[in-house]
């Protein structure tokens, strides 16, 4: 048995087991049976459940956490955060029931759609300006927004909306597109960018985000930490959002959008503030 077909079942498990809102067990021995179609070994069920607990523990380091622990009445039976006794293994509450819904529908948006999601996203999390800037060859970013809930230290956001990726956002691709967003402040699109703004504020804290609605490799991370960059997959955009808003909002947010632009698509507008359609939508709601 090679580590290719280890590494091939243990994604399965987790896409198939892990992400959604029904599965509260997984009996590791019988999904190796049924998936390898041979009768197991002990040696070949303990590397399994290793490789089942490293992949695991990758989520606690993201921000995210363990979808996944061993039962303590069974080696080869684990519950997933969906078990009614998650809270009794983590310590931490389980995710959002919204959750699933809206990683999946992250999973499937296409480059304009997840616009929408990334400002969700940003929204979430504080900003109070969120601008769509994304236009075709224009050499700039994705979007911009500015969390200022702490007057004196205003964090300017600048995003990459990422998507198709072949399943992971790769460490060429990340580094090609930190090149773009370093090289921005020479450029006059910066300005425009700058002067769609607050202008009471006393400065930014630059900050520079690549969201993707796919995985993200380990050295795209690592690589990520050495470039002084935020890289946010789309297991860590669905959960923050989930702990606010339901997809049905979101969606619907994304509607009044549209319709105040009188279009189909999201466009790049920086005199439409998305933060203000997600606070209308939150008083009516």
């Amino acid at each position: 048995m090679t580590k290719r077909n280890f590494a091939s079942f243990i994604e399965n498990v987790f896409d198939e087991c892990v992400f959604n809102n029904i599965i509260h067990t997984i009996n590791i021995r019988e999904l190796y049976e049924e998936y390898f179609h041979k009768e197991y070994s002990e040696g070949e069920l303990r590397k399994v459940r290793n490789l089942l607990d490293e992949k695991a523990e990758k989520f606690l380091k993201i921000g995210l956490p363990r979808p996944i622990y061993r039962s303590i009445t069974d080696p080869n039976t684990y519950i997933t955060w969906m078990h009614t006794k998650y809270f009794d293994y983590s310590d931490v509450e389980s995710p959002s029931p919204n959750f699933i819904s809206i990683l999946n529908w992250i999973n499937e948006c296409d480059g304009n759609d997840f616009l929408l999601a990334c400002s969700a996203y940003f929204y979430v999390i504080g900003c109070n300006l969120i601008f769509i800037t994304d236009q075709p060859h224009d050499g700039g970013i994705d979007l911009i927004a500015l969390h200022s809930k702490i007057p004196e230290i205003p964090i300017l956001f600048f995003a990459q909306a990422k998507t198709g990726l072949n399943h992971h956002l790769s460490r060429e691709i990340f580094l090609q597109e930190l090149g773009k967003v370093r090289s921005l402040p020479q450029k006059t699109k910066y300005l425009e960018y700058i002067q769609s703004l607050d202008k009471r504020t006393n400065g930014y804290s630059l900050s520079y985000v690549f969201l993707t609605n796919q995985n993200i490799n380990d050295n795209t991370y690592k690589e990520a930490s050495y470039s002084e960059a935020v890289l946010l997959s789309k297991m860590q955009i669905a959960f923050v959002i989930s702990n606010e808003l339901d997809l049905e909002f979101v969606k619907n947010v994304g509607k009044k959008i549209k319709e105040a632009r009188n279009s189909t698509l999201f466009e790049a507008d920086l005199t439409l503030n998305i933060a203000t359609k997600f606070k209308q939508a939150m008083k009516e709601n």
